[in-house]
């Protein structure tokens, strides 16, 4: 993934360095954080957090995902769009929330609608939010 440049709701981009190399195999799932060492005290399994890209970044430095209307993330190769999730505004959580939002299906039409996405409904260890991090989503 070296090279490749994450993009926030906002136009905030992080671009992916080649050291360490991350790699994503056919079929696998793994996590790119924010910071590591806070996901992982989250409950995030660190075993798949595969690339920290935020660790060092002040608290409104960098990539952020926020939850409200302009929530996304984009994956770039240049000016070529990989991936997108934009999930701003689709959902409304209620009360405490902490739940992902999910892909339900792994084509670009599902993901360009609300109705391809969905909450997830797991816990990924007592205590913590909801969804299913570095394992298959739970949508139904």
């Amino acid at each position: 993934m070296g090279g490749l440049v994450l993009r926030d709701g906002v136009q905030r981009t992080h671009t992916i360095g080649s050291a360490p190399f991350v790699v994503i195999g056919p079929g696998s799932y793994v996590i790119l954080a924010r910071d590591k060492a806070a996901a992982s005290a989250a409950g995030v399994p660190s075993a798949r957090i595969v690339y920290d890209y935020g660790a060092s970044a002040g608290a409104t430095e960098g990539i952020l995902l926020g939850n409200g209307v302009t929530g996304a993330i984009v994956l770039l190769d240049g000016a070529k769009e990989i991936a997108s999730a934009l999930y701003g505004g689709w959902f409304d959580q209620v009360s405490p929330g902490g739940r992902s939002v999910q892909l339900k299906g792994s084509t670009a039409a599902q993901a360009g609608t609300a109705a391809g996405w969905c909450l997830s409904a797991t816990v990924w260890s007592s205590g913590a939010d909801h969804g299913t991090p570095g394992a298959p989503s739970d949508c139904p």
